[in-house]
């Protein structure tokens, strides 16, 4: 019989299938789900980056999404939100999370008091989702009244506000 490599040469042998059991287990936990099988997870993946602002009125803004924390379906993100949107200088700060919903994700943001959060179904590659009528109206600085729409595919992100049909594009920086 061959001895087992290093690692296990000093167990009893009788403990080296229970340890290869459990190695297994861990190896495949939720963390590790394809993105077929966990939309939170494949939403988590898109949303984190950084997003240049390439098409709006005045859209000169930067998203930095970052990871802070993660657990069993649930990813936490510090996002910065900084430039200049219509004329005037922005700085946001905040926290964005995703969630698992059955079959989809929900999106849920957060600065200080304030908040909103919506569902996001899989469309296509991506994600999209809309917000109810002016729910997110206090949770940022400039407040747009109004439905917003969110698609969210590969390194594309659109916002679009379904009275005025105000679009705001962002493109994703490359390998980040």
């Amino acid at each position: 019989m061959r001895p087992f490599p290093l690692p296990f040469r000093f167990l009893p042998s009788r403990l080296v299938p229970a340890i290869v059991v459990l190695a297994a287990a861990i190896a495949w936990s939720p963390a590790r789900l394809s993105a077929a099988d966990e939309p939170s997870l494949d939403l988590a993946r898109l949303v984190q980056g950084t997003w240049d602002g390439v098409a709006g009125p005045g859209n000169q803004l930067f998203i930095r999404v970052q990871p802070k924390s993660s657990g069993a379906y649930t990813f936490t993100f510090d996002v910065t939100i900084q430039g200049r949107y219509d004329g005037r200088n922005i700085s946001i700060l905040g926290n964005l999370t995703v969630d698992r919903e059955g079959e989809a994700a929900r999106l849920s943001w957060s600065k200080g008091r304030s908040g909103c959060d919506f569902p996001v179904r899989r469309a296509g590659d991506g994600f999209q989702g809309a917000m109810l009528r002016d729910s997110c109206l206090t949770a940022f600085q400039v407040p747009v009244r109004g439905t917003w729409s969110l698609q969210l595919e590969g390194a594309s992100l659109l916002l679009v506000n379904g009275e005025s049909g105000e679009t705001l594009r962002f493109r994703k920086h490359e390998g980040k």
